[in-house]
């Protein structure tokens, strides 16, 4: 009787360690999405040259480097499904969390003009991102 208990216990254990390794490596990182503004781009929206690909079907999007309000929207690289994604809002202050498909590969675009005589660079930070590659 105390073997099976004890073998019993010892398989729950093993269980739990095993759902808590799968859930914390299932967990995506937050990464800040660089795009180049060329020198005077006046284009309404600019894309940047990383992919990116969401561990879950939700990611939390703010202001990066340089980027203090703008809209941003998702172009579609890689997808099982074709979704529309709708331009996001978004403030210094704020972030905002967004319905994305899971797996899929997306490019980030941003609405910013650079009317000066140098590049510019800006940053958008993406939270629960699984992998990052350029195009």
């Amino acid at each position: 009787m105390k073997k099976k208990v004890i073998i019993s216990l010892s398989v729950v254990v093993l269980a739990v360690c095993l759902a808590c390794v799968i859930y914390f490596n299932n967990k995506g990182t937050t990464y800040e999405m660089k795009v180049r503004i060329p020198a005077g781009s006046t284009e309404a929206f600019v894309c940047s040259d990383e992919e990116f690909s969401p561990a879950k079907d939700n990611v939390t999007l703010s202001c990066g480097q340089g980027l203090e309000e703008t809209e941003v929207f998702f172009e579609t690289v890689e997808v099982k499904e074709k979704n529309a994604y709708s331009n996001i809002k978004l403030t210094a202050d704020k972030p905002v969390n967004t319905y994305i498909e899971k797996g899929g590969w997306f490019k980030i675009s941003v609405a910013v003009q650079n009317p000066t005589d140098e590049d510019i660079e800006v940053g958008v930070i993406i939270d629960n991102v699984r992998a990052v590659r350029i195009e």
